[in-house]
């Protein structure tokens, strides 16, 4: 929740930059934003006008109601097309929708005495086990592998999926709503059963690309990002990746005998699975940390260029079990700064003032790097 309430400050730096640099146009007009001031102050965006007195709405003075429909409306567009969430507690996802709308609900409006429909950003926010996928991401690149009409059939399907996903956004009335889930389902499934007739697919030198054919309970929670976010998809159903990912990974030992309270429990399977994934290769060294796997996931979840912001252990900046995940980011990323907050018992020098830990922050860019990385380093 910690780094939801980041996304949503930097949401409102993005609203206070276009403002400054004189590109916030009011919504549906051609026409800027000039009789208020608007920034970020103490992490809450404030408007206000040129005598310094704050914004308040009114629903019937027309200025004030432009007003109230631009900040709405552009924290609606950065919510629907820029944030997406996957946590495997439900209860989490829930919450994380609950705060959205009542970032939107701040700034709702009326439109004829009544209120502005607050939009359906449930949609971007899902539950499931981000590190476990049974479909690979280039599975859309094989479609054309099983002919012509399957490939148009799905670049169908997808049209679809995407309409249906942005229709979902505005709809109001609970029967549509559930219709459209349910057709939304129903493409879901279709995606699904053409992906298992290319279920089985290796490269030149006979190595298994991907296997859709197991039926294995450690897919059980399994999350698609192959087919789960069509925002991500191209034309074609090819996966795309994300511009920029931030994350607060869990941190634990699998399954470690000792200090059974610092341990995170998963079955044996799930563990055998993340011990002998390719995905997580780099991620081996000592007892497997939870937290190496979700560098490396969010580093192939990323499009070539994309960004990626991390909070996680300091133990990554010196541990010898972390060499391979320090091999893996040095080589596999341009790393832009590393800032470490080695202190634990100074409550005003922590990062999270409830967690005794030693940490560092990690941004990179997804991007091969044939020279030295160079990068800035805080210690804190």
């Amino acid at each position: 929740m910690n780094l939801l309430k980041k996304a949503l400050d930097y949401m409102e730096r993005i609203i206070a930059i276009k403002k400054q640099l004189g590109v916030l146009f009011k919504h549906g007009k051609d026409e800027l934003l000039t009789e208020y001031d608007i920034d970020v102050i103490d992490d809450i965006l404030s408007v206000y006008d040129g005598q310094g007195k704050s914004f308040h709405y009114d629903k019937n003075n027309v200025l004030s109601q432009s007003v109230q429909e631009t900040l709405f409306n552009e924290k609606r567009t950065i919510i629907e097309n820029c944030l997406f969430g996957v946590d495997l507690n439900s209860k989490a996802v829930a919450i994380c929708q609950l705060r959205l709308w009542i970032e939107l609900l701040k700034n709702a409006y009326y439109k004829n005495e009544v209120m502005e429909t607050l939009p359906n950003i449930d949609i971007n926010i899902k539950s499931g086990n981000s590190l476990i996928n049974k479909l690979n991401f280039a599975i859309g690149s094989k479609i054309g592998q099983g002919g012509v009409e399957l490939e148009k059939n799905t670049q169908k399907l997808i049209n679809q999926y995407k309409k249906l996903v942005a229709a979902y956004r505005g709809v109001s009335d609970k029967s549509v709503k559930a219709e459209i889930r349910k057709n939304i389902e129903s493409i879901k499934a279709n995606l699904h059963s053409i992906y298992n007739q290319i279920s089985f697919s290796v490269n030149k030198n006979m190595e298994i690309v991907f296997d859709y054919g197991s039926d294995s309970s450690i897919y059980r929670d399994a999350f698609e990002w192959a087919i789960e976010f069509p925002e991500l998809l191209d034309e074609k159903g090819v996966f795309t990746g994300f511009d920029c990912i931030i994350g607060n990974p869990p941190y634990g030992l699998l399954n470690k005998k000792q200090n059974q309270n610092t341990s995170i429990s998963v079955a044996p399977e799930l563990l055998d699975y993340y011990k002998t994934s390719k995905v997580y290769e780099w991620a081996k060294g000592g007892v497997l940390n939870i937290y190496r796997m979700f560098i490396c996931r969010c580093f192939s979840l990323l499009k070539n260029d994309g960004h990626c912001c991390l909070i996680f252990p300091l133990a990554f900046m010196g541990d010898a079990t972390n060499s391979k995940i320090r091999q893996f980011v040095m080589e596999n990323t341009q790393v832009d700064f590393i800032e470490a907050f080695p202190e634990r018992d100074i409550e005003s020098k922590r990062v999270f003032k409830e967690v005794k830990m030693s940490v560092c922050i990690l941004g990179a860019t997804k991007r091969k790097v044939w020279i030295v990385n160079t990068f800035s380093d805080k210690f804190f």
